[in-house]
């Protein structure tokens, strides 16, 4: 098996299980296409191509199209993995029409939970299920919701994370005599890093023998957020400096160290509630079990599948941070049960966590996976799938809109993630030359053209006729522009979503 794995980046601190399938899946035999090459890359000996992704129904452009084909034939690829089956979208119409090889999408969390919320992304998920070999999920949880979504039972699996034992090291216990809470992740929502320390704060009012480590950041997505600040700022204003201590994005050869040096994982994993995003099952409940440890968690997603209350951790409802105090308090005081919880750990979850029981399961689904559709099943389904093509419609109707709007200003409108999404249909649709402005307030040049800030463009062109085009994807963020841009009395504006799917 020559294996083509399709990751939305590549070089993140988090997101260890890319990592184990890049090295473990197909030694020496995986190549990656991913959108973005971070900092931390270091397997310099892996053949790496760099392509954007899509929109959901897109198709490459042409150019695109060419050097992924000219990439996969090259590195004589057999078989096709897409992790976060909501990126690298146009790969499952390019594989039907032209490469015709084993496709297997791999769902993680948030591509299972939040974009569940979106009819258009069920829509295609529920289009993959006629013309991909097998789809992946981490929890039974999560199988039995994509399941009630439309993908096809018999080609859907539950296969868990695993942890390389090898890189675990023993636990070594402190002299200091305080008992020490390790959180590890990305301060995000759903990881509820602030319900997480209202839980130490109130178990510290009553056992001061206790310290909390978070190692983690957040991410470029969820920046406007600011959780670790505002962590950061709850730890001092109740007075926690001395027990709390944030290490940041730290390498994973620290991060065991961490794990070694800990007496109890703890983690308050929710569901978003603006966003609906959740957990799979966090890599790092799995790394803390399999270290022997006793976990404190959250009943959410597939962590009740490695956490057993009573057993071998506690769990306790989403948003509850007066139980997990109280678990808290209980483990301090009790080293006995710590102990028996971590031996629990290890019992239940040492083989079924083990990395190698993970690879071996997901590399026979892949070896085992066949493209299985006929000549006349797959032409229906390119038909649909054209059909649901943001630009077979969508293009004609901004056509039309410029059409019966000659004698008005035309301009996009969004943020830099939906400007991005969005520009290659604006090229290849023929309106960059009709644009005359873009709208950004935080960068000054978009893709080589000059932006221009909103109130700005207001006061430049006042009594003007204006037709936005915004370029947001959710009909939360369409309203908003839309109500500011209504606000505005100085012009005549007409507003238009450019993404077809706001119609």
């Amino acid at each position: 098996m020559k294996l083509a794995l399709f990751l939305p980046q590549v070089g993140a601190y988090s997101e260890t299980f890319i990592h184990n399938h890049i090295l473990f899946l197909a030694p020496e035999n995986t190549v990656v296409i991913t959108s973005k090459i971070g900092d931390r890359w270091h397997l310099p000996n892996t053949p790496i191509l760099e392509l954007k992704q899509t929109g959901l129904w897109a198709k490459y452009s042409q150019e695109d199209e060419d050097r992924l084909c000219d990439f996969l034939c090259q590195q004589k690829v057999t078989h096709l993995l897409i992790e976060f089956p909501n990126t690298f979208t146009a790969i499952a119409e390019l594989n039907l029409r032209r490469l015709k090889l084993p496709l297997i999408l791999h769902f993680h969390g948030y591509d299972a939970s939040q974009m569940l919320n979106n009819e258009n992304v069920v829509g295609f998920y529920n289009w993959t299920a006629s013309v991909c070999s097998g789809f992946i999920a981490v929890s039974e949880v999560m199988k039995n919701r994509l399941a009630a979504h439309g993908i096809p039972a018999d080609r859907l699996y539950v296969n868990y994370y695993g942890v390389n034992k090898e890189k675990l090291k023993p636990l070594a216990p402190r002299e200091d005599g305080r008992c020490r809470f390790l959180f590890i992740g990305r301060f995000v929502s759903k990881k509820a890093p602030l319900i997480l320390l209202e839980a130490f704060r109130i178990a510290y009012q009553q056992e001061k023998n206790i310290e909390l480590v978070m190692i983690g950041d957040t991410t470029e997505y969820h920046a406007k957020d600011n959780l670790l600040e505002r962590s950061k700022a709850f730890a001092a204003d109740n007075g926690l400096e001395d027990v709390v201590r944030f290490t940041g994005s730290i390498p994973h050869e620290q991060v065991m160290n961490e794990l070694a040096a800990a007496d109890v994982y703890i983690q308050h994993s929710i569901k978003c509630p603006e966003t609906g995003d959740s957990e799979g099952l966090p890599n790092s409940i799995l790394e803390a079990s399999l270290s022997g440890l006793p976990v404190i968690a959250t009943v959410h997603e597939g962590i009740p599948e490695a956490v057993i209350h009573g057993e071998n951790g506690f769990l306790v409802q989403e948003g509850d941070a007066q139980g997990m105090a109280e678990h808290i308090i209980s483990l301090a005081r009790s080293p006995e049960t710590r102990s028996k919880m971590g031996l629990r750990s290890l019992e239940l979850n040492s083989v079924k966590f083990d990395i190698r029981t993970s690879i071996d399961k997901l590399r026979n689904i892949l070896l085992s996976a066949e493209m299985n559709i006929t000549d006349e099943a797959a032409a229906r389904a390119l038909e649909e799938h054209e059909k649901r093509n943001p630009e077979y419609s969508n293009s004609n109707r901004i056509k039309r809109i410029i059409e019966e709007n000659q004698d008005s200003i035309f301009v996009l409108l969004g943020a830099g993630y939906g400007l991005t999404l969005h520009w290659d249909f604006i090229v290849r649709s023929g309106l960059k030359d009709r644009i005359s402005f873009i709208v950004d307030d935080n960068v000054k040049t978009f893709m080589g053209q000059d932006t221009i800030p909103f109130g700005k463009l207001i006061s430049d062109n006042k009594g003007k006729k204006i037709v936005f085009l915004l370029t947001v994807a959710s009909k939360e963020n369409f309203e908003l522009l839309r109500k500011k841009v209504d606000n505005e009395v100085s012009i005549t504006s007409k507003v238009f979503a450019l993404s077809p799917y706001l119609i």
